[in-house]
């Protein structure tokens, strides 16, 4: 007795270490100190509790488990629950398809039953379990390759689908696990379920197969976004430098036209009018040379640009920015941050009387944290719903597109995203934490 209850135990440990095994590849760890440690007593705790509910019926027991599972990904895991129920989902179905395979190849070569290997012939059990454990592993490892080389940063809708299909798989698996011995009255129908289930797990790999695919479009589209970003970028320093080498030029050329006029106010002996004279020239040339420098060079292109934007448009665009360390972010997140919010605050100043309009930008780092502050003046009211802008605009699904790119970007580094307005200013504030 006690040894049946010591081989049923290490079967269920070797389960929960799979499940672990695969959790530890394919999502980062919330546990910072003793993990293995940690670790290794869930699984032993888990696999109790498995091994505790082992006689329940496959269609109680399965969902129970799995909820558990999930429930404990949740609190030791990062991810997001799609991510987190599918791949645990995927590591149960992994292995009650190792044994419905295994199970029924076994009992057909040996001219017997399931029954007869589950409840009879303990060495049979045996046998059979431990090539099952071995196939099972051999599935959660090539997965764990597979899933490595996929970005999993997807639309939660395409998660929530392969989820249900994952389901839908499991409750057939399960289903076909609760009456697997009675249809085993003759041992030649073993054979047929075993084709039956491969058959379902080709076509589940199939479904993996092309989710995998759907991530890779994703990739690629994102990759091509941040070309764009950066392509943008240079594009607007360009045209900023261009707007700098002009109004030089301007300058120069009317250098001889200024001294000669500074000349005669000093020759009329008028001091003041010399004075303010002199400050307007020195306020033109300050203005030129008075570029942003926040340590990223593509960056200080998308504010110098949006500066130069805004002064074609006559607002009064006010910097306060100061020297960031350096971060761990992709430059082109902090760009697009920081690209749309101030395409949001032009768009929205330009409605305004020229003398109404008005920008301020706020950079700066403060207890681990890099702090983004954008205000504009506005003339329409704003109705803020979930930290995005109602609009009423016919085309209201691309507007507040940039809002949800800034909202994504800034959830991605796990920061603070929060937009707010009164009656003459609309604000709109990030704060990213320093890795």
């Amino acid at each position: 007795m006690i040894i049946d209850f010591l081989k049923g135990y290490i079967f269920c440990l070797i389960e929960s270490i799979f499940l672990f095994y695969l959790w530890n590849n394919l999502l980062p760890c919330k546990i910072k100190k003793a993990r293995m440690v940690i670790i290794g007593v869930i699984i032993i705790i888990h696999s109790i509790f498995v091994l505790f509910i082992a006689s329940l019926p496959i269609l109680i027991k399965f969902p129970i488990i799995l909820l558990i599972s999930i429930l404990i990904a949740i609190l030791f895991y990062k991810s997001n629950v799609y991510i987190i129920s599918f791949f645990t989902i995927l590591v149960y179905y992994e292995m009650l398809i190792s044994d419905l395979i295994v199970g029924n190849l076994y009992s057909y070569f040996n001219i017997t039953t399931i029954n007869y290997i589950v409840f009879i012939n303990q060495n049979a059990l045996l046998i059979f379990s431990c090539i099952s454990k071995i196939i099972s592993f051999i599935l959660i490892f090539i997965t764990i390759k597979y899933f490595k080389k996929i970005n999993l940063d997807i639309p939660k809708k395409y998660w929530c689908v392969l989820d249900l299909i994952i389901i839908a798989f499991v409750v057939i698996g399960a289903s076909f696990m609760s009456i697997n011995s009675s249809l085993q009255n003759e041992n030649s129908k073993s054979i047929y379920i075993t084709l039956i289930t491969i058959g379902f797990f080709a076509m589940n790999i199939l479904v993996i197969y092309f989710f995998g695919e759907i991530c890779y479009f994703f990739d690629k589209e994102r990759q091509h976004y941040i070309v764009n970003i950066k392509n943008q970028a240079l594009e607007q320093e360009l045209m900023f430098q261009k707007t700098k080498s002009t109004e030089i030029r301007k300058i120069k050329h009317d250098m001889n036209n200024n001294l000669t006029a500074i000349s005669v106010l000093l020759d009329d002996n008028d001091i003041p009018k010399t004075i303010s004279y002199i400050n307007e020239l020195t306020s033109r040339i300050n203005s030129i040379g008075n570029t942003i420098k926040t340590g990223d060079s593509i960056i200080d292109a998308i504010i110098n640009y949006k500066i130069t934007v805004s002064k074609e448009f006559n607002i009064d665009f006010k910097t306060d920015i100061a020297v960031l360390p350096q971060l761990d972010y992709n430059s082109t997140d902090l760009c697009a941050i920081i690209s749309n919010l101030l395409d949001n605050a032009i768009e929205a100043t330009i409605k305004l009387e020229e003398n109404k309009r008005s920008i301020s930008i706020k950079m700066f780092t403060y207890k681990n944290y890099v702090t983004i502050i954008i205000k504009n003046s506005h003339a329409n009211e704003i109705k803020i719903s979930d930290n995005l802008i109602n609009t009423s605009k016919d085309n209201d699904i691309i507007h507040g597109f940039g809002l949800k790119s800034v909202s994504a970007a800034v959830l991605k580094y796990s920061g603070l995203f929060k937009i707010s307005n009164d009656e003459n200013t609309f604000q709109a504030e990030v704060m990213l934490p320093i890795k």
